[in-house]
């Protein structure tokens, strides 16, 4: 196996590790429930910085930090990076424990769909005519799901803009990911700890409460890490069926476990965009099957 191919098959493997440990976040949002979403942002944003630090020293990567000259070249890039991820996290943590974890798994069956318009269109990626079917028919899902709730489903594009907004920013960043994450909770920091002083916040001093607060950023920046990773080594249309495994688990647990109400609307909708996920493998494998009856030829 080729260096190349050993590096695409580790960030394929990479993309996959990384949606569905964020397919089974809900499970982890609801168990605190109890606490306000930005108090919970606040302690997730905390626990991952010092999470990041703990990693970047035990594997000795402050050489690769960038210089002050540097940070201040991408200050904006960074500062809006985090403001991206940390909107993000927030709008997925009041969703969910909001009831709204099926909401939530549409935003992230939206965000294929954008981040395959983006990588044909805008980064002038390879397309086919079977990328172009899915998104049509993702896109008609999509619609049916707007005029189904009477208007534009707030959280849904939300989570999908701001999460398809930060994979492109993360595309062009020059630091690796373990670098960028760190700098984008440690901006994040003052706003954290000036809300839970300011806010006036009891501290936690149950145990289970202690942990559960402070893995959130454990849940947190594993599955960025291997985002990070594997965005800026494969094509971005080529996330898009990837990017299906995290709204599917979430949309199983929303309804089988926490049993949030599905119509009929909701049923087609999302029936329409699991046939534009099954379009894209079917596609590939009727290729890959053509080029093998080529070669024997």
């Amino acid at each position: 196996m080729s260096h190349v191919a050993s590096h695409n098959r580790s960030a394929l493997l990479a993309a996959i590790c990384a949606y569905l440990l964020w397919g089974a976040l809900p499970v982890y949002w609801k168990l605190l429930a109890s606490h306000q979403s930005l108090e919970i942002l606040c302690y997730r944003v905390i626990g991952a910085f010092v999470l990041l630090a703990f990693v970047c020293w035990s594997r000795r990567k402050t050489d690769s930090f960038p210089t002050v000259r540097e940070a201040s070249k991408k200050g904006p890039a960074i500062l809006l990076s985090a403001s991206l991820i940390a909107t993000n996290w927030l709008t997925y943590i009041w969703g969910v424990n909001s009831g709204m974890v099926v909401a939530c798994s549409l935003g992230y069956f939206i965000l294929p769909i954008f981040s395959t318009a983006i990588g044909l269109a805008v980064l002038h990626e390879k397309g086919d005519r079977a990328k172009l079917a899915a998104l049509c028919v993702a896109s008609i899902a999509v619609a049916i799901k707007v005029w189904a709730v009477g208007g534009v489903p707030i959280v849904s594009l939300g989570l999908a803009l701001t999460f398809l907004a930060y994979g492109l920013l993360k595309r062009k960043t020059l630091f690796d990911p373990l670098t960028g994450l760190l700098l984008e909770t440690f901006v994040l920091l003052p706003f954290a700890f000036g809300y839970l002083f300011l806010g006036n916040y009891p501290i936690a001093t149950h145990a289970t409460d202690l942990l559960l607060l402070f893995g959130a950023g454990l849940v947190s920046i594993v599955p960025l890490f291997f985002f990070a990773y594997a965005v800026r080594r494969i094509p971005f249309s080529t996330l898009g069926p990837i990017q299906y495994l995290a709204p599917a688990l979430q949309f199983a647990i929303g309804v089988a476990i926490y049993h949030e109400p599905m119509t009929r609307l909701d049923l087609l909708s999302f029936g329409l965009i699991w046939v534009s996920l099954a379009i894209l493998p079917f596609s590939q494998l009727k290729r890959a099957h053509l080029r093998g009856h080529y070669s024997r030829a």
